[in-house]
């Protein structure tokens, strides 16, 4: 058979020198995901998803390399005691002396010793203890835990109270938390899933295990081969590689069983097992081939001879 396309040549390769693709592509995986985890990603800047004269802006703020740190405010509220009240400042009290204990915390602005620093709210029930946290801002996120769980002790001193913290830095670590857990879920769950799916398909763990296994091994070479390009062009790693791991492994298993209904094709059409597998390689950017059973139904794409329909099918002549 003609194998005169790149697709072709590759599949005719790799049928004939298989141990040396599958080893050859699993180290090319790893050794991504090796060299991507050492070398990291490269974040873009906080400008870079703003647009029109806000991202301008943001720019001039960037190359200028001010000194802004992340700045974090915690609410004391209560319904019955105000702030005048010795309970409240005690409450107000706890919240200073925790922050104060923490490393990377820095001017602490208390509503008890700014009383015009516009930190009480009007019915006096609400107050703000605000602090900034050392080092840059975009840096925040990564040294805000220890913070949080200050606030949260400090809840715990003061159970009539309301006690919250907020911020871009702490906004941010929660966010980051929630999507790594999510991602983590998935992970989990997704590979079993697909498998214990593919199994009741296909009736064979080997033929159900190759998409997956394909189809993850190619998100892990992607991610790594990401964190390489991010260097050059900047990239939002939580983002991208959410979009690396749903987009891969969805085409990548729905390719992988294309390219098996592709082969099986061609077997039906009279192929030898080698021969399928060339002529799937050969084609595989087409919905269907021009050797397979006539059906009464037409699918797009495909030539008026040719459908994707099962031979066995009662459709089939």
């Amino acid at each position: 058979m003609s194998d005169n396309n790149l697709a072709g040549r590759a599949g005719r390769w790799s049928a004939a020198h298989w141990k040396t693709a599958a080893l050859g592509w699993i180290a090319f995986a790893v050794l991504a995901v090796v060299v991507g985890s050492m070398v990291g990603a490269k974040q873009m800047k906080p400008w870079a998803i703003a647009n029109g004269e806000s991202r301008r802006a943001e720019q001039i703020l960037d190359q200028g390399n001010f000194n802004i740190p992340a700045r974090e405010s915690v609410l004391v509220q209560s319904r019955t005691q105000a702030v005048d009240t010795a309970a409240f400042q005690a409450a107000v009290g706890i919240v200073v002396q925790m922050l104060a204990h923490q490393y990377d915390v820095t001017n602490i602005v208390s509503p008890i010793d700014h009383p015009n620093a516009g930190l009480v709210s009007p019915d006096r029930h609400s107050a703000l203890v605000q602090f900034d946290v050392a080092g840059k801002a975009e840096d925040a996120k990564d040294r805000i835990a220890p913070m949080l769980t200050a606030i949260d002790q400090a809840q715990s001193g003061a159970p009539g109270f309301l006690i919250e913290e907020f911020g871009q830095a702490s906004a941010d670590h929660e966010l980051g938390q929630r999507f790594d857990g999510d991602m983590s879920r998935a992970e989990v769950t997704s590979l079993p899933l697909t498998i214990a799916i593919l199994v009741v398909a296909f009736g064979a763990l080997v033929a159900a295990g190759l998409p997956v296994i394909l189809a993850f091994s190619a998100v892990l070479a992607a991610t790594g081969l990401n964190s390489l390009v991010s260097h050059i062009v900047p990239t939002d790693q939580q983002t991208v590689s959410a979009i690396i791991l749903m987009i891969g492994m969805a085409v990548g298993i729905d390719y992988s069983l294309f390219y098996l209904r592709r082969e099986r094709e061609e077997r039906y059409a009279g192929a030898s097992a080698h021969d399928a597998l060339l002529r799937a390689a050969r084609t595989s950017g087409q919905a269907c081939s021009s050797r397979a059973p006539r059906c009464w139904s037409r699918w797009p794409g495909c030539s008026s001879r040719a459908t994707r329909c099962s031979p066995r099918s009662r459709w089939a002549r």
